[in-house]
């Protein structure tokens, strides 16, 4: 049996924060730790996720406290194997964790546990994980794709080189597929470049797995009332999945590096829901769209309506414009759906082709109208400074919303994800530097520090500024007393 510690980093944004308005946050629980942790345990290891993020909040944004307690964890439970799951924004946090982790061994004197990391970043920018500082983060081998067969297997005690999906230094790219990584400049014993490792081992069935064990972390931290989900009220909610994987490939999101499309049961996601319902009123849906397994959505709506779920859990999901019409909204309302988030991206086709959305405004206008007509509540997320982006963009999607008058709206600066076309197509443009730590963190926040549209700089993000305030001041103004209290037509 092995011992397993899962480290989740904390947010860059809390650092330095005493007090937190989490009535006014939103904040999604390490649902794919808890996941693999009951993996492990299943196999009959011992698993404990460390939760940095909930730490550090509780240290009130003190990150010495918060690496001093993780320091304290390894020392007593002396783990075989330390595995971080993380996202190219966490990537100084995961530095900081590595290091912290081998101080912690040295200092009690006990074997170093296997660093393993795992997540997009992981995926996408293989050599980054595994070369040793400064020039990368110096974790001992690195899961590339999903986890849940490699980890166990690396728990088992096999050999990191030995396990498919497995990468360690030496490796000669990546089996990402964005060209984030190029070659490892590390080499084996030889001299020379160990080989790529064989593609991760996938579950053949998502039904095979076990549930997320929500009691290994702190769920009331993220099920706390907010209001940051549905603006104009308060509402809880955990997270779940339905599938994994997205059929769609939009240019800006890199939500398919891990997983190839495929789903639970009907009757997995109606008991992971009913499970679910001990620790929270609501569920929200991490999957990228419901819509695009229609036979599914539609079976768990009606599960939920035959078990009466309905009645104990409301939930909230994210959907395609050309995904809904009339007769599913009403299905999804009356078994508890209460909010779906909307990507229109822009009231431009422009706009939309050039991020291979697939899709059209006039899609993005009927959903609107039909939610509108419906008193079914969603919020409309926009995206600026997009590559390629004009004023004349940003109009049209001032036009969209003006037109549209969602009851709330998210308008999110455009960055380059890792494992997305885009960053690809930028890395070789020369626009992204890999070997500059603060970059990793600069291409996951949504902060507006780089500018990618084609426009004036100074005239475009005055015309962003514009549009928030539009969409944060003036539109609530407008629709929140429409909205409270909506129930369909």
């Amino acid at each position: 049996m092995a011992r397993v510690l899962l480290i989740r980093p904390w947010r860059h944004g809390d650092a330095g924060v005493a007090e937190h308005d989490l009535a006014n946050q939103w904040r999604n629980g390490p649902y794919s730790l808890l996941l693999l942790a009951a993996i492990l345990r299943r196999a009959g290891h011992e698993a404990r996720v460390a939760d940095l993020e909930r730490e550090l909040v509780r240290a009130r944004g003190d990150v010495a406290a918060c690496l001093a307690g993780l320091r304290a964890e390894v020392a007593r439970f002396a783990p075989h194997l330390a595995g971080v799951g993380f996202f190219s924004v966490h990537y100084e946090q995961a530095g900081s964790i590595v290091a912290a982790v081998r101080e912690a061994a040295r200092a009690t004197r006990m074997p170093a546990p296997l660093l393993v990391a795992g997540g997009i970043h992981a995926t996408v920018a293989t050599e980054s994980c595994l070369a040793p500082p400064p020039r990368g983060l110096g974790f001992d081998c690195a899961c590339v794709g999903e986890a849940d067969v490699s980890l166990a297997r690396l728990a088992d005690g096999a050999a990191p080189a030995t396990v498919p999906g497995v990468a360690v230094p030496g490796t000669t790219g990546t089996t990402g597929a964005t060209g984030t990584t190029g070659t490892a400049g590390t080499t084996g014993a030889a001299g020379a470049a160990a080989p790529p490792p064989a593609p991760a081992e996938r579950v053949a069935h998502l039904d095979d797995l076990p549930r997320a064990d929500w009691a290994l972390c702190d769920h009331g931290f993220y099920s706390a009332p907010t209001a940051a989900r549905v603006k104009f009220r308060t509402t809880r909610s955990l997270d779940l999945i339905m599938g994994r994987g997205c059929g769609f490939r939009c240019a800006f999101c890199a939500y398919g590096a891990l997983s190839r499309p495929r789903y639970h049961s009907a009757d997995y996601v109606l008991d992971e829901i009913a499970a679910l319902a001990q620790f929270t009123t609501g569920v929200y849906f991490l999957d990228s769209t419901l819509g695009t397994n229609r036979r599914l959505l539609e079976a768990v709506c009606a599960g939920m309506l035959a078990r009466g779920l309905h009645k104990r859990v409301e939930w909230y999901a994210n959907m395609r414009s050309d995904q809904v019409d009339e007769e599913l909204l009403r299905l999804m309302w009356a078994a508890g759906c209460r909010y779906l988030f909307y990507g229109f991206e822009s009231g431009s086709q422009r706009a939309l082709e050039r991020m291979a959305k697939r899709n059209t405004v006039e899609n993005n206008v009927r959903a609107a109208e039909l939610h509108n007509r419906l008193r079914f509540p969603y919020n409309a997320s926009v995206l600026v400074n997009y590559p390629g982006d004009t004023e004349e963009d940003l109009a049209a999607t001032r036009r969209f919303l003006e037109a549209a008058r969602p009851p709330s709206v998210g308008v999110n600066w455009y960055v380059p994800l890792p494992g997305s076309t885009d960053y690809a197509h930028l890395l070789a443009a020369g626009r992204i530097d890999p070997h500059d730590p603060a970059e990793w963190r600069r291409v996951g926040e949504v902060n507006g520090a780089t500018f990618y549209a084609d426009a004036d700089e100074a005239a475009y993000r005055a015309r962003v500024a514009e549009l928030e305030d539009y969409a944060y001041r003036v539109l609530p103004e407008i629709t929140n007393p429409l909205w409270r209290g909506a129930q369909p037509a």
